[in-house]
């Protein structure tokens, strides 16, 4: 889960060979179903709670280092 200012994405890979990073977009969840998952109360504001990305962010410059 990433949380940016008024922005926020979540991801649920699974913990398998067959999760593939070209295929993030795939896991990609709101904040509350990370909540059910997970158990855990996630602070941010309820509107951000309920938003589903269509696309991951674009990974920022020295990010992608191996």
């Amino acid at each position: 889960m990433i949380i940016r200012n008024d922005r926020a994405i979540a991801w649920i890979i699974p913990n398998s060979a067959d999760a593939q990073r070209d295929r993030l977009d795939n896991y990609i969840v709101t904040i509350q179903e990370l909540e059910l998952v997970t158990g855990e109360s996630i602070p941010v504001d309820e509107y951000l709670k309920h938003v589903k990305s269509e696309y991951s962010w674009m990974i920022p410059r020295g990010c992608n280092e191996k």
